[in-house]
């Protein structure tokens, strides 16, 4: 743009001869077509040439391909079609490649730069380009026509007119660099025209402008048209066997065409790349296969079929893979499975046990056993048995325990027998998730176990006391014996140490240390196991829904309920000293309160005496969270586990305290209005939340915060104005003290109803 400015200021013709080669440059650098007025224009006005040529074809020097470093991503997804995935993304500009050798046969075009080097009687080397007439200028030479002849037949030119010039004089001729290509790539392709492509690009590489194949895209038959000359290239013998014998250098000039076929093959079955593939009259059944990288470890090779398309009737029948395919229409080859029967020995795996195979031809479980050795690490308790019988037909899964033969009298050891033991570590560090689908764990054999320094879930078989869990497991602490105790199904035991139970029947088992106090505490609602429960005083909720066998499918998490004695009783205490304060205004009938007032007072005594504190501790009490692994446990505290709810409550100053179905589409505002919307007394701007879990949050009724989210279970509460009644600030706050607890356990007993 400069450059055109300077000459402009100069000389008008120039910055007219200018403009006129700029519009034309791609013709002039791509096309073997010139007219006499450019070759004038051009030979008087070098410096206009070297400047477009600088700007429109950096890469024709130095022979690098710049289409490995721009692409534009054209395939996302996966296609059925074999090969078509080969074309991900198309360059978007030209950069070096240059990993191919120049062969003898190569074409000169215009920009390419020759480098002829004499020797002997004249010594001197020259880089000489071929100019937009197909020539060089050769010093003392004069013009040699080089375009569209090989670098052979330039290399004995050369050296003929050397050798008649200069007496002595050896010439070497190679390429110094080339320029760009300009090639057409049309047919069955996403984006078909004209490109531009590296010197050193294949017919392979050149594909990559296409914008990628069509469905119906031949790959085995593409047409490479130079001039009068057709090439045919199967890109199956790279893509399959790697070969790239076929994959010629593109010439200035080529065309590419991609053909369309409809001779498509769905291979499938029992092979190991099961896709679409293109097949030709000359393939053999086998080489399909082969295209599918050969059957898998369990094909079949008397199980070939196809389906054939035979005037419009599609039939299957069975091939041999050395036949031709021939002329006829197939549609699909499916490769059949051998099917194997297992007649393995028993084999025992796991931990702290000699595994390996073992014979045993219906053997009892008990004589089995004393085949193998165990080391002192063995888990007795637990140990899973598989059995197949009737060639596969049948599968027995079941689990026995070391320490109790009762548990595995009826078992048979027999070949495809398999048997998974467990050490001291495995169970320890055992994920009950995975339980089942890694170790073939039964997720119903689990049970709590709370010993002084950790709380467990192991699966137990068998029948078993603590006794034996506790000398297994052992413990830093002693355990207080008198004081440990078991829930079942249907019953608790204290003082239980010794006691044998049926694992069938347990739930949890704890074991206390006799440092510490035990507590009782009750939980109630959607968990497996509700009752009271005595336990350590460093128990936390999580080790109390642990020893209760966990929340029940329908539990409501976010509306957990925990009622601690110490809290109501400081509830009961601020509901007497409000009560209190308003009894004593009464009384001294102030003369700062009017009869209306004293009006107020009363009805706001009487509704303090309808309160049931409740004790409730607010806080987020769902199973995984952090405040339930980290929450102690008190004596007397009851946790109420709600089922599901799906109700939203309004209470307070509205013409119709209510509860409603609840819908994620309505804010607080459109509940209050399902209410008949605000009283006449309503503290519109004081409005808050009592979500499910207890905790209060402000509705957020300002332009300055945002509007808090209503959730299933949560209560909108809309106090009364304060500020309408004639009260003296001490009244005020006692009646906002009674209003409070009167509201939160309003919402209380709306979630557990």
């Amino acid at each position: 743009m400069a450059l055109g400015y300077n000459l402009f200021l100069g000389n008008l013709k120039m910055y007219k001869n200018l403009l006129f080669v700029l519009l034309l440059a791609p013709f002039l650098f791509f096309s073997q077509e010139e007219t006499k007025e450019l070759r004038n224009i051009l030979s008087e006005n070098a410096d206009i040439l070297k400047s477009v040529d600088d700007a429109q074809i950096e890469n024709r020097s130095t022979g690098e391909d710049t289409s490995v470093d721009q692409q534009e991503t054209i395939l996302e997804t996966e296609s059925p079609i074999f090969g078509f995935d080969y074309i991900r993304s198309i360059p978007k500009s030209i950069t070096a490649t240059s990993d191919l050798p120049v062969t003898n046969d190569y074409l000169i075009s215009v920009g390419d730069e020759l480098r002829i080097m004499l020797t002997g009687g004249k010594e001197s080397i020259y880089i000489l380009e071929v100019l937009m007439d197909g020539s060089i200028f050769f010093p003392e030479l004069g013009s040699i026509n080089v375009f569209g002849e090989s670098i052979l037949d330039v290399r004995k030119t050369l050296e003929s007119l050397v050798q008649l010039s200069y007496v002595g004089t050896e010439v070497s001729v190679s390429l110094e660099s080339l320029a760009a290509k300009k090639i057409n790539i049309i047919g069955a392709v996403k984006s078909p025209g004209t490109y531009i492509v590296s010197p050193f690009s294949t017919v392979i590489s050149s594909l990559a402008y296409s914008g990628g194949f069509e469905d119906y895209a031949s790959l085995r038959n593409i047409l490479i048209k130079r001039g009068k000359k057709e090439i045919i290239f199967d890109l199956y013998d790279f893509l399959i066997f790697g070969s790239r014998e076929g994959d010629i250098n593109i010439q200035q000039g080529d065309t590419i065409l991609i053909k369309s076929t409809n001779n498509f093959i769905d291979i499938s079955g029992a092979v190991n790349r099961p896709k679409i593939y293109e097949y030709v009259s000359n393939d053999k059944y086998s080489d399909l296969i082969d295209f599918a990288l050969g059957l898998d470890k369990d094909g079949n090779e008397e199980e070939i079929t196809v389906t054939v398309n035979n005037n419009n009737r599609k039939i299957t029948k069975k091939i041999n893979k050395n036949t031709l395919v021939g002329n006829q229409t197939i549609e699909a080859l499916y490769v059949g499975k051998n099917v194997s029967i297992n007649q393995k020995e028993a084999f025992v795996s796991g931990n702290a046990v000699t595994t390996g195979f073992y014979s045993a031809k219906n053997q009892d479980m008990s004589e089995f056993l004393k085949k193998l050795n165990f080391s002192s690490e063995i888990y007795p308790f637990y140990a899973t048995y598989e059995s197949t019988i009737s060639g596969g037909l049948m599968k027995n899964f079941s689990s026995f325990s070391l320490s109790d033969p009762d548990s595995y009298s009826n078992l048979k050891v027999t070949n495809n027998t398999e048997l998974n033991f467990f050490d001291r570590e495995d169970i320890l560090n055992i994920n009950e998730e995975e339980a089942f689908s890694v170790k073939k764990i039964n997720l119903n054999d689990f049970i709590s176990v709370s010993l002084p320094e950790n709380s467990l879930r192991i699966p137990i078989k068998g029948k078993i006391s603590p006794r034996q869990l506790h000398l297994f497991f052992g413990s830093s602490t002693r355990v207080d014996l008198d004081k440990v105790s078991v829930v079942t199904k249907n019953d608790s035991y204290t003082d239980a140490y010794e006691r044998i139970f049926d694992s069938e029947e347990l739930v949890a088992i704890s074991m206390p240390s006799e440092a510490e106090n035990l507590i009782e505490v009750e939980v109630q609602g959607e968990i497996v196991n509700p009752g009271k429960y005595l336990v350590s005083s460093s128990t936390t909720l999580l080790d109390l829904y642990i020893l209760g066998g966990g929340l029940r499918d329908n539990a409501f998490e976010n509306g957990i309920q925990l009622l601690r004695e110490e809290v109501k009783e400081k509830q009961i205490n601020a509901i007497r000293e409000a009560k209190s304060i308003l009894t004593d205004s009464m009384i001294q009938k102030s003369n700062n309160v009017s009869d209306r007032g004293m009006v107020d007072i009363e009805s706001i005594i009487k509704l303090a005496d309808l309160v049931q504190p409740t004790g409730r501790v607010a806080g987020q009490f769902s199973q995984n969270s952090e405040t339930t692994k980290n929450f102690t446990l008190k004596d007397g505290d009851l946790i109420v586990i709600p089922s599901l709810s799906y109700e939203v409550i309004v209470q307070g100053e509205v013409l119709n305290s209510s509860s409603f179905i609840y819908d994620e589409s309505l804010s607080f505002k459109d509940y209050i209005e399902s209410a008949g919307g605000f009283s006449e007394y309503a503290d519109k701007r004081a409005v808050f939340i009592i979500k499910a879990n207890g905790l209060s949050a402000s509705s957020g009724n300002n332009i300055f915060s945002g509007q808090v989210n209503i959730e299933p279970g949560d209560t909108i509460v809309v106090p009364r104005n304060l500020d309408q009644l004639e009260l003296l600030p001490s009244i005020g706050m006692a009646t906002k003290i009674i209003a409070d607890i009167a509201f939160s356990a309003a919402s209380l007993n709306a979630i557990q109803n």
